[in-house]
């Protein structure tokens, strides 16, 4: 009797998920992890035009304007190819939940990447934020810099509910083959 309560419960929350929080047709996810993973593999590479061509504006006004976060990402990405980092395998995980923030629909894609660096497989966990407003193209932002500061999210997109899943990010070092 007690699992039936508790299974009743689940399909009663299951039921009204959609009208929490928003989904999308099966054919949009697969574009938005397809864009995910050639996003971040073109960054393992060090390529910043692919990224820069997607970027989502609500960067811009955080980091002194659209030039100067093309300038600065320009930059990393330099650093990246010089640092003779070499992208092996990148895989785009599905979000988990997608949240209205104002007119956006915002999701975070986990990304695990293999890279070689010096000789030595890295397996590096990170994330994008996906946004896009209605009837607009999906639009991007590397994880990195808000995982390590959290409370730049709502500075981006301060329409987010209070309570957001934001997907880990870490490297690890990985055994010689």
């Amino acid at each position: 009797m007690k699992h039936t309560h508790h299974l009743s419960i689940c399909l009663i929350l299951c039921s009204f998920a959609p009208l929490l929080y928003p989904v999308i047709p099966v054919e949009e996810m697969a574009a938005l992890l397809g864009e995910a993973k050639a996003l971040r593999m073109s960054m393992n590479n060090g390529e910043s035009e692919p990224m820069l061509g997607k970027t989502h504006p609500a960067v811009y006004k955080l980091t002194g304007g659209r030039e100067a976060f093309e300038k600065g990402f320009r930059a990393e990405m330099r650093q990246i190819k010089a640092g003779g980092i070499k992208a092996l395998s990148v895989e785009a995980l599905p979000p988990g939940l997608f949240y209205n923030s104002g007119e956006d629909l915002v999701c975070f894609i986990q990304t695990v990447s293999v890279v070689e660096v010096d000789g030595r497989r890295v397996r590096a966990e990170s994330f994008l934020v996906a946004a896009r407003g209605p009837r607009e193209p999906w639009r991007y932002l590397d994880g990195n810099p808000i995982w390590h500061n959290p409370r730049m999210i709502r500075l981006l997109f301060p329409g987010l509910p209070e309570v957001v899943r934001i997907p880990p990010s870490k490297n690890t070092i990985l055994p010689r083959p």
